[in-house]
């Protein structure tokens, strides 16, 4: 018997005496992954105004980490400790490849790119990732090795992604204005800020229809304000740089008024002729 069998079968023991222990690590093994899960979904779904950067790569780096860890078992066979008749199980379990704990990567890349990211929830997701390693070893179903590569993986998936940050967030935002756009009924979610486009020395930006909505309903009462701008005459334009000269607007006369007065001045012109 090698040393991790012998450190299973120590943890392993510790099971069996209490009902409500059992209970408490059979839930842990099983569920706490399911939590950390839900938890990064409440929190992209919490903020309103921005994507949630942090709850994206997280959850990322769990699902990376989950898939990876089929093709890491491929260097490597276990059998599960019940297949070879050591210990006691508290969960029913497929007998297959326990190398290595798939529950464990996942929980340890959460943890771990939550605590990369500097946020809140980094200290009781990382408690929760140990509490899942050592139940899947109290519920008999994993070797020590097997968590411990498992949660190794994990780490190394998060500090591999958070070398990609940028491009992440990036899709994070993608991801959310695809969301905005789709469900706006169903989260009041806010589009991000749409980006000035410049026209000359002008800045161009995207109205949102429920505001031009509210402008319409404002237009009787803006219409004379705008009537009043549009009779301004002059307009300060910037001349060459250090000059200060403020130059004249053109004012915009109706081809009427300019026939009117080349008549006029023609029949002016006319009166005086026969003076």
């Amino acid at each position: 018997m090698n040393a991790d069998e012998r450190l299973f079968l120590t943890i392993n023991r510790l099971s069996h005496h209490s009902h409500l222990l059992d209970s408490i690590m059979a839930w842990s093994a099983q569920w706490i992954p399911v939590l950390l899960a839900a938890v990064l979904l409440a929190t992209w779904l919490w903020k309103r105004r921005a994507a949630d950067h942090p709850s994206f790569r997280a959850a990322l780096a769990g699902a990376v980490a989950l898939g990876c860890a089929p093709i890491v078992g491929l260097l490597h066979h276990q059998a599960q400790p019940s297949a070879l008749g050591l210990g006691r199980t508290l969960i029913a379990h497929v007998s297959g490849n326990s190398f290595p704990s798939e529950h464990t990567a996942l929980s340890f890349g959460v943890a771990v790119s939550l605590l990369l990211s500097g946020s809140g929830l980094w200290p009781v997701a990382l408690a929760l990732a140990f509490l899942v390693g050592f139940a899947r070893i109290f519920v008999g179903v994993h070797f020590p090795l097997d968590v411990l590569i498992g949660a190794a993986l994990g780490t190394l998936v998060a500090l591999l992604l958070d070398l990609g940050r940028t491009g992440i967030d990036r899709a994070a935002d993608w991801v959310y204005g695809v969301e905005c756009r789709v469900l706006p009924g169903v989260f009041k979610a806010s589009p991000p800020p749409a980006e000035p486009v410049r026209e000359g020395n002008r800045a161009l930006v995207e109205v949102p229809s429920d505001q031009l909505a509210d402008v319409g309903a404002r237009g009787d009462h803006d219409h004379g304000d705008q009537d009043a701008l549009g009779r301004l005459d002059d307009e300060v334009l910037p001349g060459p740089p250090g000059d200060g000269v403020t130059r004249e607007r053109e004012k915009d006369t109706p081809s009427e008024d300019r026939r009117d007065d080349g008549l006029g001045g023609g029949q002016g012109q006319d009166d005086r002729d026969e003076a």
